[in-house]
């Protein structure tokens, strides 16, 4: 398979990329290359937000920054990455193409993305997990998911359930919407078209736990379905 895999980069705010099949470094993007003789940009940067820093940000200087990524094609047949970004609350819609960022999205404090493709039986939305842990302004009492139509960009529905507060993994299967609750440790689940709650699916007392506190067990993280 030809193509590029992105690298999201959280604390030093910056999305490589890389030839899928090489591996090697690619060539900053057209819109970077403009400005490469004045700022310092990591080797293979993809995108950058803020200034760059050449991949060595003080540890002071530290993000929360670029979380999830997809990337999509349009109906007009164009390229294009989501990337979540948690400290600017919202989603930066980039060119793959020039590396320019095309429109910008405003989503509380975004954290994990998931596409639920045609192909694989879905409704072709993008579902953004929106976290409260970090978040001072966050108008919800609970973290929740959105779902986007991304020809349009707009949100056509939210769901949340009250235990969550940090969504890190998102998949959607045959209706139900399963999400990875990191603080609680556990994985929930609530069916997209009537709303109802299916409660923990997989339950925080039957993952590992990886410190004392059962709030956070097992540390969830990321989490996929495949076919086999």
């Amino acid at each position: 398979m030809r193509g590029n895999i992105f690298v999201s980069c959280q604390h030093t705010d910056v999305i490589l990329w890389y030839d899928l099949d090489t591996m090697e470094e690619k060539a900053l993007p057209l819109t970077l290359q403009l400005d490469s003789s004045k700022h310092p940009y990591y080797p293979s940067t993809f995108y950058q937000f803020g200034y760059p820093h050449g991949g060595r940000m003080p540890l002071e200087s530290r993000q929360e920054g670029a979380r999830g990524i997809i990337a999509i094609t349009t109906n007009d047949g164009s390229r294009k990455l989501w990337s979540a970004n948690e400290d600017i609350s919202g989603i930066m819609v980039i060119d793959i193409l020039t590396g320019l960022a095309e429109n910008f999205l405003i989503v509380e404090c975004p954290i994990s993305m998931y596409h639920w493709k045609l192909e694989d039986g879905g409704d072709d939305r993008i579902y953004v997990g929106s976290s409260t842990t970090h978040s001072q302004k966050n108008p919800k009492p609970s973290a929740y998911v959105s779902a986007f139509n991304y020809n349009t960009m707009e949100v056509e529905d939210v769901y949340s359930i009250p235990e969550w507060h940090h969504p890190t993994g998102i998949f959607v299967n045959e209706n139900i919407l399963y999400v990875a609750e990191q603080q609680i440790g556990a994985v929930f689940g609530i069916d997209i078209i009537t709303g109802e709650s299916k409660g923990q699916v997989i339950k925080t007392e039957d993952l590992p736990h990886t410190h004392t506190d059962a709030a956070h067990a097992g540390v969830l993280e990321g989490m996929m379905a495949t076919p086999c």
